[in-house]
């Protein structure tokens, strides 16, 4: 095997990442921040994941469903309107 032939696991390792950041982002309730937190993660590295694996649409679908707005920053519960 050369040195630039590339290894035959990444893909494997892309889907155990993608699943493990899908559960974080379903943790959280879809807030990006709080699930980079809560695996270890800068806020960067946190929508860099999001988008790389294509769960922007996910994570908003998340937020709404529990109450959130969709985009920015969370309301605080005293805030939401009923």
């Amino acid at each position: 095997m050369s040195a630039s032939a590339p290894p035959r696991w990444p893909s494997a390792v892309l889907a155990f990442k993608e699943a493990q950041w899908r559960a974080a982002l379903e943790q959280s309730r879809g807030n990006i921040t709080c699930a980079g937190a809560a695996i270890g993660i800068s806020k960067k590295s946190a929508q860099r994941l999001t988008r790389q694996f294509g769960l922007t649409a996910f994570a908003r679908e998340l937020r709404v469903a529990s109450g959130m707005p969709g985009a920015g920053r969370p309301r605080k519960a005293v805030d939401v309107q009923e």
